[in-house]
């Protein structure tokens, strides 16, 4: 056994020192009891209790030295005052004891004694406890029990062992917070071993105190700042000291996140879609906590430290799905998570797949759209030129805009997830558009109905151009190739179009409408005479009318004004051909043969220069020279255009066979020893109408002596007309036939005839006399009116009618129908012996009866 040196046992009881407030004992097993070596009848210790109980007391600032006490049961406190108490180390003599005196601590019966250490013991010593009872004053003759003496070893602390919640954490770190229910923790030292062992106080140390103090006294340890210290537990002094120590980490924080909180992550594409970095952030650290990480789900998401707050995460070509990143301090205070969705993109197209803008007008800018599988997800968006273009929006769609100073092509793409889908955008640099190429002046009615209108793109693009007329009702272009088409008379612009908007109107054009075609309308003109053609130009709205004449035969029939179109016939009949030549350049003629009307003979001698004779294109009458002419041509057709005026004796004009109308016109002066107008009128296309012979004179009818075979005397007018056959003019004749119209009819027609005036003549055997005709058979009279008055005389018979004076009764009969007479009461004319067939008139009648 180790003995302690005798002046580590030395007490000083004078001083009155006592261990300090708060400094605790602890109960050991003594080991050993006192014996029962007390006679009976005396008082006597307690066996069981003066026990001693052995507490050692660090020696420090504001502490008693330790001290070892010893309880003591008062038995027999009549008598005993007290106790002596010593302590004898073994094998050390009187000088090394250690003895209890003064005033002991007393609670009720118990004596607790303090057998103080100068120093403690620090090696296994064993002592010998002696307990003296002391009489009380007046009784010391009494017999008092005797000393009691107990063997006790005390064994020193070999090891500590650091617990917390009962728990040993030599080799751990305990945590704490700065703050908060974990900022303490109370730590305890078990001695080792644990029995036979001084009640020895652990005095309890910090290596940083700034960090984590520690209660020397009580063990309990408090966190004050962030950052590792080592806590001590000690018993003895150096160089004995026996010690165990353990980590306690003080977490600063106050609260931990993760940025961000969730994140997607592709299994594919740029790292900035596959990859990231994780962060915790702490609330009130000091750059010393460590933290623990936690992967889930590592089939999803990579994880590679980058530093204590910050992890680098991967999803590339990993499994879709989600991972749950989850980080705590060490001490586990705090927590936080990042919920990870890895996504495996399918595809992406873009819309639409080719795209044309423009540095200037429009379109400068359009929009993609994006189709994303899985359609959660909205792509990037790139140009690959972005001094062609810029690319503006996120999500689903985006703006593409053309930049101003070049054209170009380029590529727009879309892509998330290493999936990518891309519109091919070219750029058009236009800066103006000029026209290269005019239609000019288009022509309608010729050749050149169509131009060629061009324009050409300045800046260095390409593109359609797109042309347009100002007024498509003038002219037509079509809007791609530029041909123009003349549509209409008139001027208009055209407007070319760039692809981007841009426009250049052109300086006015002009559609000239040429002529198409020319008609001459005049058939014929009369000779001797000047006419200007007649002539029509079409279109009617053509620019120039203006024609160019000349005569393409006939030139010595007549002769033709270039610029007005007029003709000159010299006098003589027969057909030109005039050509007429279009001056606007069409290249339009027009040809036409014209007849030089009238007859072979000279107008001097009354030759006829208007018409042809023919039923459409009569002779003109209109000279008293060209009437006589007439029985030149008595088988031809003849129109009367003037009043003609008579003088001197009339020469009967001879059998006609063609027509005469004389139009209404009058002919006065007539006068005639034979016939009348004409001698005849014969056949049936012989027709005397619209002839007024005023104030005639002659021998059997006005208008002729003879009309039969047919032929028609209609409309005809005779006033103050004198019908009369005179012998002494005329020879003797035995049958004297006058009428108003006409003397001797047959087969004939007279329509609406009228005649005043008187009818008669001398004959040498019969007179036959009639307002219209002197003598009918087979005839018709239609709306004939006679007023005539009769006069003459024969020897034999005068048969004097209305309308008729004598009828053939072996012949036809004759026919009236709405005929008016007024003298004298009969239509016809007869004697009862002459006899012959009559149809009744069908119309008023001025008479009482209409035969005689």
């Amino acid at each position: 056994m180790r003995r302690l040196p005798s002046w580590l046992l030395a007490v000083s009881l004078a001083a009155g020192m006592i261990p300090a407030a708060g400094a605790a004992a602890a109960s050991v097993d003594p080991g050993a009891t006192l014996g029962r070596s007390t006679p009976p009848g005396i008082a006597e210790i307690d066996p069981d209790t003066p026990t001693p109980e052995i507490s050692l007391f660090r020696a420090r600032a504001a502490a008693g030295p330790e001290f070892i006490r010893v309880p003591v049961k008062n038995n027999d406190p009549a008598r005993i005052e007290g106790f002596a108490v010593t302590a004898l180390p073994e094998g050390g003599g009187e000088g090394e004891q250690l003895s209890a005196s003064g005033e002991p601590e007393v609670s009720g019966e118990v004596y607790s004694y303090k057998l103080y250490f100068s120093d403690p013991p620090q090696r296994d010593t064993g002592f010998t406890i002696s307990v003296t009872p002391v009489a009380k004053a007046g009784r010391a003759g009494f017999d008092l029990p005797k000393t009691k003496t107990s063997s006790y070893t005390y064994q020193a602390i070999e090891s500590l062992t650091i617990k917390a919640g009962g728990e040993a954490v030599g080799d751990k770190t305990v945590y704490l917070q700065t703050g908060g229910e974990r900022q303490t923790v109370q730590l305890a030292a078990d001695k080792n071993p644990t029995s036979q062992s001084y009640a020895a106080e652990v005095l309890w140390s910090s290596s940083d105190p700034a960090i984590a103090s520690v209660d020397p006294v009580t063990g309990m340890v408090t966190g004050n700042t962030g950052g590792t210290v080592t806590i001590t537990a000690s018993v003895y002094d150096d160089p004995d000291t026996v010690s165990a120590s353990c980590t306690v980490t003080v977490i600063p924080i106050s609260g931990i996140g993760l940025n961000p909180a969730s994140k997607t992550l592709f299994t594919g594409g740029t790292a900035a879609e596959t990859d990231f970095e994780l962060t915790a952030t702490l609330s009130g650290d000091n750059g010393s906590t460590e933290l623990v990480w936690q992967n889930s789900s590592p089939d999803q998401v990579d994880m590679t430290k980058v530093s204590n707050n910050v992890y680098h995460l991967s999803a590339f070509g990993k499994q879709p799905g989600s991972a749950t990143i989850t980080v705590t301090d060490k001490g586990g205070f705090y927590k936080a998570t990042c919920t990870v969705t890895v996504v495996q993109v399918q595809s992406v197209s873009v819309l639409p797949s080719t795209l044309t803008l423009y540095t200037s007008g429009s379109p400068r800018s359009g929009t993609l759209s994006a189709t994303v599988n899985p359609s959660a997800y909205a792509p990037a968006w790139a140009a690959e030129d972005e001094s062609l273009v810029s690319v503006a929006g996120s999500g689903k769609s985006c703006t593409v805009t053309a930049n101003t100073t070049k054209g170009g092509s380029t590529t727009v793409t879309a892509s998330v997830g290493g999936r990518s889908g891309s519109c091919t955008v070219t750029v058009q640099h236009i800066t103006g558009i000029r026209f290269t190429e005019l239609p000019g002046t288009l022509y309608l009615g010729g050749s050149s109905v169509t131009g060629q209108a061009q324009a050409a793109l300045e800046g260095g693009g390409t593109g359609p151009v797109t042309y347009q007329s100002s007024d498509p009702s003038v002219a037509s272009v079509d809007a791609s190739t530029g041909v123009v088409t003349a549509v209409g008379k008139g001027s208009y612009t055209l407007t070319a179009t760039a692809p981007n908007g841009i426009s250049v109107t052109s300086e006015e054009q002009e559609v000239v409408q040429r002529v198409t075609g020319i008609t001459i309308a005049t058939d014929s003109l009369e000779k001797g005479t000047n006419l200007a053609l007649s002539v029509s130009v079409t279109p009617q709205n053509a620019n120039e009318k203006g024609l160019s004449w000349s005569l393409e035969s006939g030139s010595g029939i007549a002769s033709i004004n270039s610029t007005t179109g007029t003709v000159t016939a010299v006098g003589q009949s027969g057909t030109i051909t005039v050509k007429a030549a279009a001056k606007d350049g069409s290249g339009v003629t027009a040809s036409k043969t014209v007849t030089i009307e009238g007859c072979e003979h000279a107008l001097a001698a009354g030759g006829y220069g208007g018409g042809a004779g023919t039923a459409a294109k009569p002779w003109k009458v209109s000279s008293v020279e060209q009437l006589k002419h007439v029985g030149s041509h008595l088988d031809a057709n003849f129109s009367q255009t003037k009043d003609l005026a008579l003088s001197g004796t009339w020469t009967t004009l001879g059998t006609l066979t063609g027509t005469y109308n004389g139009n209404g016109l009058e002919i006065t002066g007539m006068d005639c020893n034979l016939g009348g107008l004409f001698y005849a009128v014969t056949g049936n296309a012989s027709e005397v109408r619209r002839v007024i012979l005023v104030s005639p004179k002659a021998r059997q009818g006005a208008i002729s002596c003879i009309v039969n075979e047919g032929a028609a005397i209609s409309d005809c007018v005779v006033t103050d007309g004198l019908i009369r056959y005179d012998p002494g003019i005329c020879g003797p004749n035995n049958y004297v036939t006058s009428g108003g119209i006409a003397g001797i009819v047959e087969n004939a027609t007279f329509q609406r005839c009228t005649f005043s005036g008187t009818v008669g003549g001398d004959s040498n055997f019969d007179l036959y006399r009639g307002g219209i005709v002197g003598h009918s058979l087979n005839t018709t009279f239609i709306g004939c009116i006679s007023s005539a008055q009769f006069t003459g005389s024969a020897p034999n018979m005068i048969l004097t009618g209305g309308i008729s004076g004598a009828i053939d009764r072996h012949i036809g009969p004759v026919t009236l129908q709405n005929c008016h007479w007024s003298n004298p009461v009969y239509a016809i004319g007869r004697t009862a012996a002459y006899g012959g067939d009559f149809t009744p008139n069908e119309g008023s009648s001025y008479g009482n009866s209409q035969i005689t």
